[in-house]
């Protein structure tokens, strides 16, 4: 058990981070702080020419984010 502050629940880690840059967007009024899928494309490019595995298949892929396929992380970010 980890004791915090704040939680932000998630299926996916990614998710609760999209779910904190908006927050943060409504805050601080600033749609630059949105998470854009431009955005997560291109982190996704950077961590498999780093040689990163996803952590469901261990395996280095750029469309697969925790077992979960590209199309469905799109679908959630274009929601937030």
């Amino acid at each position: 058990v980890v004791s915090c502050d704040h939680l932000i629940a998630a299926g996916v880690s990614n998710w609760g981070g999209y779910a904190l840059a908006a927050s943060l967007a409504i805050l601080h009024r600033d749609a630059v702080l949105l998470w854009s899928w431009e955005d997560d494309c291109s982190l996704m490019a950077d961590l498999v020419a780093a040689k990163a595995v996803d952590g469901m298949s261990g395996m280095v892929t750029g469309d697969i984010v925790d077992g979960i396929s590209s199309q469905v992380h799109q679908a959630v970010v274009d929601a937030t």
